[in-house]
């Protein structure tokens, strides 16, 4: 769940941020179901039936439990996407695009996480851009610094579980309750359909407001 919300920039903060720059009739109903549906497909159906079976190959049934019982199961594949690329020809090659397009993954997931952080500097304290992202960039460096020194203690694999799985599933725990209660489902509903070119099945408006945060 954690992957998913994460991809999808749900319970960040991100998702509002790109919010903000969407006109009043932008088709937010088929925007979200195709997005969603996209990635969760690519990402979690594909990537699952490319890296659990090579999981199983290079490392068998019990290997494999034991590498996603201590990581998780999408950290299955940084262990065993370079078994599968080590073993091809020309795996230098192959390998140097995998690792390249997961560092460009990581970049541009990096500039949408930090815009919302940088919005919030340039509005509430009225500096500009340039002064709000240097502000931002020395207080990202320093906060880094204790997964980088503290790698080997577990420092990284304490954040991911805390910030990357639980606080990303309770932030949107909340934000769905603030959506369905708060906001109200009434105006929540109008909003999802202005502009829509889809009708969402009314029966969502029952799994919004009870099911989702329960």
């Amino acid at each position: 769940a954690g992957q998913v919300f994460f991809t999808l920039s749900v319970g960040i903060g991100v998702i509002l941020t790109y919010a903000s720059y969407l006109r009043r009739q932008d088709d937010v109903a088929l925007s979200g179901l195709t997005a969603a549906a996209t990635n969760e497909v690519t990402e979690v159906i594909l990537g699952g039936m490319i890296v659990v079976p090579a999981a199983v190959v290079f490392l068998g049934v019990s290997g494999a439990q034991q590498v996603a019982n201590e990581g998780s199961l999408f950290g299955l594949g940084f262990v065993t996407m370079p078994m599968v690329i080590s073993s091809m020809p020309y795996g230098v090659f192959f390998g140097v695009l995998w690792f390249g397009l997961l560092f460009l993954a990581g970049i541009t997931s990096s500039v949408s996480l930090a815009q919302p952080a940088v919005a919030f500097i340039e509005d509430e304290f009225g500096f500009s851009r340039r002064r709000a992202v240097v502000i931002f960039a020395l207080v990202a460096l320093v906060m880094c610094l204790a997964a980088v020194f503290g790698f080997s203690h577990g420092v990284v694999d304490d954040m991911d579980l805390w910030g990357g799985r639980f606080a990303l599933v309770l932030f949107g725990t909340v934000e769905v309750i603030l959506f369905a209660w708060v906001f109200g489902m009434d105006r929540a509903w109008t909003e999802l359909h202005a502009g829509s070119d889809i009708t969402i099945p009314p029966v969502y408006r029952f799994v919004i407001r009870w099911i989702t945060p329960m």
